[in-house]
């Protein structure tokens, strides 16, 4: 309970304080050092991620959903946010509609079937958040 809620709590401060730490350093070694966080060595300084690129989007075999294909962006721990509208001209119109971490599981649910809508994608790591895909229009079929 009470336990639970304290973890998490610590938890998500940590997660912004280690955000904070790493976006003011720009992974400036001596700088993380001064900050008193653990240093872990990365293989290789990752890039901010490129323009995402769809490839195909497509209803699932369950109704009301449609699955989203894109280029492998070759990078590591990505957050992908996919957005939709039925206005793409309309910048305020997008709406997110799903933030996860795996690429393979782009999944739009509770779809209307016969609606025109447009998608779009974007990535980010540490370094920063990319440029959105271009908008993709798609179909409800089922």
């Amino acid at each position: 309970g009470l336990r639970d809620e304290a973890s998490l709590a610590l938890y998500l401060l940590l997660q912004n304080e280690l955000y904070y730490v790493n976006t003011t350093a720009n992974f400036d070694k001596a700088k993380l050092m001064l900050s008193g966080f653990k240093i872990i060595k990365e293989s290789a300084a990752q890039p901010v991620p490129g323009q995402v690129v769809i490839k195909r989007v497509e209803d699932t075999a369950e109704a009301h959903k449609a699955k989203i294909f894109i280029q492998p962006l070759g990078l590591k721990r990505l957050r992908f946010y996919v957005q939709t509208t039925t206005t793409p001209d309309v910048e305020n119109s997008w709406v997110t509609k799903l933030e996860i971490t795996d690429s393979r599981k782009l999944i739009l649910e509770n779809l209307v079937y016969g609606q025109v809508f447009y998608i779009r994608v974007k990535a980010s790591n540490t370094r920063g958040i990319g440029l959105n895909s271009e908008p993709k229009s798609f179909i409800s079929q089922n």
